[in-house]
């Protein structure tokens, strides 16, 4: 296990640190999301929350939270309030967004992780007219560990899988041409190793001819979207979000 990844599972298990970050805010306001109604679907193996943009045939973003977690969490992260109004955010913008809890506790339940990441976005396809997204115009937005749950989608590459967005993440597979279009977005005070790994897997994914966008908040912290109410934050926040509703266009 790398220096960084065992950081990062240091970090996850501390609680406090947890509850701070469940209890903020995103930081970006966007017109009209505070009357976004939510849809919950509390089904016992996958729970998970839709936040409908109410028009028609919309594109949708499957929000893929931070991890490895505990697994003595009270409140799971699909209700955390920075995710919650980043779904209302989305929605607001056109987007019906979908949150879910994967459950990625560490490297030995990774893979039962993925899994539940595939079932939600088959779960949008199949659900889609009951939705009313439109299920080929698909996009992820991942933080932090999280994203190790999501590498396949921009190795393997599916057609209905538009753009992929990455807040400080932990990076596995490198992104090549062909691959969706990403944004990778940087928090200049988080752990140098995290950092120095994003900042290698930029360097080969554009060798790579890859299309990624890079956003760096220079004194940016881990969590910076809740953590940093400061317009560098908003303004990283502003670009992803114009960036998907140019990706999922029609």
């Amino acid at each position: 296990m790398t220096g960084w990844a065992i950081a990062a599972l240091w970090l996850a298990q501390d609680l406090a640190w947890i509850r701070e970050i469940a209890a903020r805010d995103l930081v970006l306001r966007v017109p009209g999301m505070e009357q976004i109604a939510l849809l919950e679907d509390e089904g016992e193996d996958l729970p998970f929350d839709v936040y409908p943009a109410g028009k028609p045939n919309a594109p949708v973003v499957v929000l893929v939270h931070a991890g490895p977690l505990p697994v003595n969490l009270k409140t799971p992260p699909r209700k955390w309030r920075g995710y919650r109004s980043l779904g209302q955010a989305l929605a607001a913008s056109g987007i019906t967004a979908v949150m879910f809890d994967h459950r990625y506790q560490g490297f030995g339940n990774q893979g039962e992780a993925q899994a539940r990441l595939d079932e939600v976005v088959q779960d949008v396809r199949d659900h889609s007219v009951d939705w009313d997204v439109d299920p080929n115009r698909m996009a992820i937005w991942s933080f932090g560990g999280g994203s190790v749950l999501t590498s396949r989608y921009w190795t393997e590459r599916p057609a209905t899988m538009r753009a992929l967005v990455l807040y400080y993440p932990m990076l596995e597979a490198p992104a090549r041409e062909g691959s969706p279009p990403l944004i990778v977005a940087r928090a200049g005070q988080d752990l140098a190793m995290r950092n120095q790994a994003i900042d290698r897997w930029v360097r080969d994914a554009r060798a790579g001819r890859a299309s990624v966008e890079l956003l760096e908040h220079p004194r940016g912290e881990h969590a910076f979207e809740v953590r940093q109410d400061d317009e560098r934050s908003r303004a990283i926040l502003r670009r992803t979000i114009a960036f998907l509703v140019e990706q999922l266009k029609p």
